[in-house]
């Protein structure tokens, strides 16, 4: 898929005649994406005047430390996302003209209805085994036997390939995968151990 930047659009958008279960939604919090900025995982947004806005804030975390307003930017700048429906899901997309970093044409380029069966049954299916993982992990068993029994399978997998790790060959990375697989197969309720302290690690790194 390539890098990417995230772009918000307060500028009123040109819609279609139907719009479908989208009727009414705001588009002003809607997170599209774009290829046709800096492709460096930025933040930007098209405020309402039309204006042009880089947002600057530390990367994965929602805190904006200031905006830089792009005046000397031209070109066409395309967005796009895929909004989720019950009926169907809707592969949007705009197109922005810029002149001076201000919002000289803003035409609809694609309104798209996509069959969401496949979604729909994937999300039932991670609701279905999230709400098991919770059930279970509040049993006695949960509770206090499987977080050290998944946390040590994870360490003792980890170190079967943990020799080569250095070696990034096909046949490590196969076996690497294998033993990633292998681990889902074991512990069906994740590593919770191993989970808490990732969370905890990124939480200090930021």
């Amino acid at each position: 898929m390539g890098m990417f930047d995230d772009i918000r659009c307060e500028y009123r958008l040109p819609l279609p005649e139907d719009q479908g279960e989208l009727a009414g939604r705001d588009w002003s919090k809607q997170k599209f994406q774009t290829k046709d900025l800096g492709q460096g995982m930025g933040v930007y947004y098209i405020r309402a005047d039309g204006t042009l806005w880089l947002v600057e804030g530390r990367w994965l975390v929602d805190d904006p430390v200031g905006e830089t307003f792009q005046k000397d930017f031209f070109g066409t700048v395309e967005f796009y996302d895929t909004a989720y429906g019950q009926k169907h899901d809707y592969r949007v997309q705009w197109a922005a003209v810029f002149a001076q970093g201000k919002v000289n044409d803003l035409r609809l380029s694609q309104w798209r209805l996509e069959d969401n069966s496949e979604r729909l049954r994937t999300e039932a299916e991670m609701k279905y085994k999230a709400a098991r993982t919770d059930r279970f992990l509040k049993t006695w068993v949960g509770r206090y036997l499987y977080p050290p029994y998944a946390w040590l399978v994870g360490v003792i997998l980890r170190q079967i390939v943990a020799g080569g790790a250095y070696k990034l060959s096909k046949a490590l990375m196969k076996v690497q995968t294998g033993a990633w697989q292998l681990e889902h197969r074991i512990l069906p309720h994740g590593n919770p151990i191993s989970k808490r302290v990732l969370l905890r690690r990124m939480k200090d790194r930021l």
